[in-house]
């Protein structure tokens, strides 16, 4: 066996990082906002993130003609199908989930959490038959909204006008949860 000394940076930087130069591309977009997304990276990590990108729109194709029928059919089916989804989606973009402890038992809980990115949802979602809450312009939104409805995502308002009828939505969700584990 041969030992190589390096340098203490370079012994941070993964080896497939060192063996190519990577690719510069350029934001066709100015701003700020693509910094991090367009800074160099190796060739395979584009083609990488291409084709997951390419696998979670396909898997979602696939699913939602499927979540809607069974919306129809039968709630329980379609909670079921819910997790099949995000933790296909997951597992497509090569999300590892890792469960530490169990999810309460009781067929009725509020688990209230500040999420940090979009992938929570995806953890969450595939872990727990839950409804989500979301604010109402993810309604509004043509791609994200569909799937977040035929998730039974509850739209709250950041108005004070319809805090009631928004609690009472929240509340039918989680006794409908309670139902399903009576049925």
């Amino acid at each position: 066996m041969e030992a190589v000394a390096r340098a203490p940076e370079d012994a941070l930087k993964p080896r497939r990082l060192m063996r190519r130069s990577p690719l510069n591309f350029q934001p066709w977009i100015p701003g700020a906002a693509w910094s991090d997304v367009m800074e160099p990276r190796p060739l395979g990590g584009r083609v990488r993130a291409v084709r997951r990108i390419a696998a979670a729109l396909a898997w979602t194709m696939v699913a939602v003609p499927i979540q809607a029928v069974l919306l129809r059919v039968s709630r329980r089916a379609a909670m079921s199908f819910a997790r099949t989804y995000h933790a296909g989606l997951c597992r497509v973009i090569g999300l590892k989930v890792q469960v530490i402890g169990q999810p309460s038992a009781s067929p009725s809980v509020l688990y209230v959490s500040n999420h940090s990115s979009w992938l929570d949802i995806l953890v969450l979602g595939s872990v727990l038959q839950a409804a989500f809450v979301a604010k109402a312009e993810v309604g509004q939104w043509p791609v994200a909204g569909t799937i977040a409805r035929l998730g039974r995502t509850v739209f709250v308002s950041r108005k004070r006008t319809g805090t009631g009828k928004e609690a009472e939505e929240i509340q039918q969700q989680i006794g409908r949860a309670s139902c399903r584990e009576g049925v």
